[in-house]
């Protein structure tokens, strides 16, 4: 018996940036660690008014990435997930920490949400990391959604948090551990997916939220066990 796994990634430009010519500015990564069986989605959504959104997103993906291809655990737990998590923060920090002195910003502009899920194909044993708003979704084959993490909003639904907020360790880093079900797969979304596509659907009411300006970003998971 072996693991397969296929995934796709749906992109598209919210109304204010189509309007105006811009392209999305999510940031998405998706790969497998080295010499383990596990398989990772990163993904990022430079908030609208900071300077240099996109480049922030790629900056927040491509550190946590750097991160993720290097791990090589077998089993998915606490204590490393903990390590992990804190690993990559640090490095996404300290990266868009020299991203604004090379560039003549200010830190606490560089703002970006955070989204990582990871899984152990063989044991579908998973963790997410997860900054701000967006969301990670199990689908079953019935076509119903259990939710894994949910957007993180503050006073009101456009306020979220981000990667490089002071407090980000006691207030914002959330982590998620799991196991999916066989045959199922897991939706990794940012916060503009809910009215750009037909998973809108089938998303719990509580999280559908109407945001036209957002860009959309989704990837989805599909996970199975096929025999040789």
């Amino acid at each position: 018996m072996h693991n397969k796994i296929s995934y796709e990634i749906y992109s598209e430009a919210g109304t204010y940036h189509k309007q105006h010519g811009i392209e999305n500015q999510d940031a998405v990564r998706v790969g497998c660690s080295n010499d383990t069986n596990c398989f990772y989605c990163c993904m990022s959504d430079g908030a609208s008014f900071c300077p240099k959104a996109e480049n922030v997103a790629w900056c927040t993906v491509d550190n946590a990435e750097k991160v993720l291809r290097k791990e090589s655990i077998s089993s998915i737990n606490e204590n490393d997930g903990k390590r992990i998590a804190k690993e990559i923060v640090l490095k996404i920090r300290s990266s868009l920490y020299q991203y604004a002195i090379k560039n003549d910003l200010e830190f606490e502009k560089l703002c970006s949400t955070l989204i990582i899920f990871y899984i152990n194909l063989e044991t579908k044993e998973y963790m997410i990391i997860h900054i701000g708003d967006g969301l990670v979704g199990n689908i079953d084959e019935e076509n119903s959604v259990e939710m894994l993490s949910f957007p993180q909003n503050g006073i009101t639904p456009r306020y979220t948090y981000f990667c490089n907020n002071n407090n980000v360790f006691k207030k914002s880093l959330r982590i998620y551990f799991g196991k999916i079900k066989k045959n199922s797969s897991v939706i990794v979304a940012t916060d503009g997916v809910y009215e750009q596509s037909n998973i809108f659907n089938i998303l719990p009411k509580q999280i559908k939220q109407t945001k036209h300006c957002d860009d959309a970003t989704f990837c989805l998971i599909n996970l199975s066990i096929s025999t040789d």
